[in-house]
């Protein structure tokens, strides 16, 4: 299977953890005494990008790995791109477990929610940045797409590099 950005966000997270680098290490956040004397903070490097995440939320070194690793999906996501054929396109099958009525409706705490995003943002890259063609390649509305987007910080950011990459305002509602 070719190494996509699709079939890394669809791993689970002990095979996603495989092409990762884990480290724990001793950082500030809550704790009280126990403060900088345990290495529970987590960072986790994906070696075929070079991205990496970090957690230092948790006194525990599983829970700091867990939302490092969740955090990691999104940046991943946030970060690659992969080419979309606009000619002929149709939605993935999977994607369509999240759509109904024009609207895409998926939490940034799903597991998916990495892949929908990436997927959505490989469409707005594709449409030089046009939340209104990216829409309507996945048949939903723009401003769904949009509060899908906006759900999660690096994802937003991302969106809002693409439309600028094309010279289009950041704020696709803003006149």
């Amino acid at each position: 299977m070719p190494l996509t950005i699709d079939t890394i966000l669809s791993l689970p997270d002990e095979s996603l953890l495989r092409d990762c680098k884990v480290e724990f290490y001793k950082s500030g956040g809550p704790g009280g005494q126990k403060r900088n004397k345990t290495s529970s903070a987590a960072k986790i490097m994906h070696l075929p990008t070079g991205i990496e995440a970090h957690s230092h939320d948790f006194r525990s070194q599983a829970q700091n790995r867990t939302r490092a690793l969740h955090r990691l999906r999104h940046k991943i996501a946030a970060e690659v791109r992969s080419a979309v054929v606009v000619r002929g396109y149709a939605p993935p099958a999977w994607i369509t477990a999240y759509k109904g009525a024009g609207q895409i409706r998926v939490n940034a705490k799903n597991a998916d929610f990495a892949r929908v995003a990436a997927h959505a943002l490989d469409l707005l890259a594709v449409t030089d940045g046009k939340v209104s063609g990216a829409a309507a390649l996945l048949g939903v509305s723009a401003s769904s797409l949009v509060r899908c987007l906006r759900q999660e910080h690096a994802i937003w950011d991302a969106a809002c590099r693409i439309r600028k990459q094309s010279g289009l305002p950041t704020d696709p509602f803003s006149h």
